[in-house]
């Protein structure tokens, strides 16, 4: 056992003057040992690192030397280089051993719906847990307590990593009952208007009809002072009607380049291992059609065996541009749409009571001005 950690050369020397060779070596402090003697000369073993120095010696002599066998792990080892099957079987050892442990291969949700896998599936990603990846004990952790904390659907989730395989169990939380608010509250103008009528469900109105009111302004408390310096605080719920004059205006280009989609699209496919993406083919580049929402995850098998990666399929739409020209009556069209569509994001209108529209052509773009004169609900509610 010490001579295969140890490296030696055992050799054979013939003709010339070995008694000078010896006495040389032993000079040299080089360590000979098994010293044995032939008909031509002798037989012995020394260290594989003393052996250059020895035959170097051995022709001051006109000694002839030969190795006739080696032992030690350093040649073994030597011998194997060109054998690669066993250097794989090695590496592959050193890392089932090792870093496979760690590394998910398969996930499996315990009892739950396929649509459910689906949104547990993106949650887990979300927090980096995916066929492939590599996770200690602590991460795991994390990651449970993250999607907990991410998700109220659940009453509780566990998350249990067993030879490399992930079990997801999970129970869906009952529905709370809603929690009624009892916080003050109060209602102001959402916009410079003229009260119209005025509704008041609960709490006190600090305007009155046919009073104007600026955008902010209070027109509801529930905050009321009683005898003997009582307050009594509550919540605001109240109608209020209201006409509003606004002014919107927008701009419409008379021609212009656009992208539309063509409907096709193509693959960026993507192995997943290790917290890596390694490219599968050519990818596409395109970064304004690349979207999380047309993107795939698959595990990775063969031949229907799990193994510990992630397939990523993102598909790229495909658009193309295209030179328009609108006519007049088109680009009015057009503005007058966009407006009306301002128009009730931002106004609550119960009734129209004139409504004009303006155009003035300027640098290529149709310039369209709205006058509108409505009755509308201003009352926004506050929390105090």
């Amino acid at each position: 056992m010490q001579d295969f950690f140890s490296n030696y050369v055992y050799f054979k020397v013939e003709g010339g003057n070995h008694t000078k060779l010896i006495n040389l070596a032993t000079n040299n402090t080089l360590e000979i040992s098994a010293l044995k003697a032939t008909p031509l000369g002798f037989t012995g073993k020394l260290k594989a690192n003393e052996y250059k120095t020895f035959a170097k010696l051995s022709k001051k002599c006109n000694c002839s030397v030969r190795i006739q066998r080696k032992k030690g792990i350093y040649f073994k080892l030597f011998s194997l280089r060109k054998r690669y099957g066993i250097l794989v079987g090695a590496i592959a050892f050193f890392l089932l051993t090792t870093i496979m442990t760690n590394i998910i291969w398969d996930i499996e949700y315990y009892k739950i719906s396929e649509k459910e896998q689906v949104y547990l599936a993106t949650e887990l990603r979300k927090v980096g847990i995916y066929e492939g990846a590599y996770k200690t004990k602590e991460d795991f952790i994390v990651a449970q307590k993250m999607v907990q904390v991410n998700t109220s659907e659940y009453a509780w989730l566990a998350i249990n990593f067993v030879h490399g395989k992930l079990i997801v169990e999970t129970e869906l939380a009952d529905k709370k009952q809603e929690i009624i608010d009892n916080s003050p509250t109060y209602i102001i103008a959402g916009e410079n208007a003229i009260i119209e009528k005025i509704t008041v469900y609960e709490g006190y109105a600090a305007k009155t009809i046919g009073q104007s009111v600026a955008e902010g302004e209070l027109l509801v408390t529930g905050v009321a002072e009683h005898g003997l310096g009582k307050i009594a605080k509550g919540r605001s719920r109240a109608e209020v009607i209201a006409k509003v004059d606004k002014t919107y205006v927008i701009s419409q280009p008379l021609s212009y380049t656009q992208e539309i989609l063509t409907g096709e699209y193509k693959e960026n496919k993507t192995l997943i291992f290790l917290d890596q993406e390694i490219p599968l083919g050519i990818m596409v580049d395109d970064e304004k059609n690349k979207t999380e929402e047309n993107c795939s995850y698959d595990p990775f098998t063969i031949l229907g065996l799990a193994m510990p990666a992630t397939i990523k399929t993102q598909k790229v739409l495909q658009t193309k541009e295209i030179q328009t020209t609108l006519t007049r009556a088109q680009a009015e069209t057009i503005c007058v749409n966009l407006l009306e569509k301002s128009v009730y994001q931002d106004l609550k209108i119960t009734d129209i009571i004139t409504q004009t529209v303006e155009y003035e052509e300027k640098d290529g773009n149709l310039i369209a001005t709205m006058y509108i004169s409505a009755y509308c609900d201003i009352a926004v509610l506050v929390e105090q």
